[in-house]
């Protein structure tokens, strides 16, 4: 269950304060299935970065099951985790998906150790970072900026989860490339630096940052909570 009661956020401009979330009230309750409609910036993502933990609302109460995460009154915020490790550390897929671009690589495991497990993919055999508990059958994440793109004639050097492909498409976001890579037939999103010249149909060498891939639970993953009073 899922409850929003007198939610407010604002943003400070330079216009001045912009109220993104209003005296927003709902409850979902559990197995509900619930969508928030809305142009674009009438508050839906802030909405949910609310309910998250990544936003602190100034105003109303939140409640998720039987814990109360956020009560301005009773001046209670508990964060599902530090923002950068529901970023780069996320315990399930759908958090993964839900905050920022991630590639998924469903696998199993072949082998695991103190710090790595041996995963097989689609595209080959990967090394990750080992958690605990993790289950044998998992879903790899790996970020766009995590994997690193090698073209011909550079050097590959010992690196770990090295594979060929070809990009698909290479859009120009100013300081960053937008990469589309085809390995094999899963095609994955890469971003460079936009001083890394790459074009349409060119053969590389991705490098998916062993350290970076993260094992992840398609199931709902159980939360863990950081209090502050």
């Amino acid at each position: 269950m899922v409850r929003l009661t007198g939610l407010c956020k604002t943003f400070a401009t330079e216009r001045g304060e912009v109220k993104a979330v209003d005296e927003v009230d709902f409850e979902i309750k559990e197995g509900e299935f619930f969508t928030l409609l809305g142009p674009s910036g009438c508050g839906k993502s802030t909405t949910l970065r609310c309910i998250a933990g990544l936003e602190k609302p100034e105003y109303g109460e939140i409640t998720i099951g039987e814990q109360m995460v956020f009560s301005a009154e009773k001046n209670l915020f508990i964060e599902l985790a530090a923002p950068s490790d529901i970023y780069l550390r996320p315990r399930g897929y759908f958090t993964a998906d839900f905050i920022g671009a991630c590639n998924f690589l469903p696998g199993t495991i072949l082998n695991r150790d103190k710090d790595f497990i041996l995963v097989g993919t689609e595209i080959g055999e990967l090394s990750c970072a080992s958690s605990e508990n993790t289950p044998s059958e998992i879903v790899v994440g790996i970020r766009p900026e995590h994997i690193e793109l090698i073209k011909k004639g550079e050097e590959l050097g010992k690196k770990q989860n090295v594979v060929q492909g070809t990009v698909v498409s290479a859009i120009f976001l100013g300081s960053t490339i937008d990469c589309t890579v085809k390995v094999g037939s899963k095609q994955l999103r890469v971003q460079v630096l936009s001083s890394k010249h790459v074009i349409d149909g060119e053969e590389v060498h991705l490098c998916l940052l062993p350290h970076l891939c993260i094992p992840l639970s398609e199931k709902q993953e159980n939360m863990s909570f950081h209090k502050h009073i």
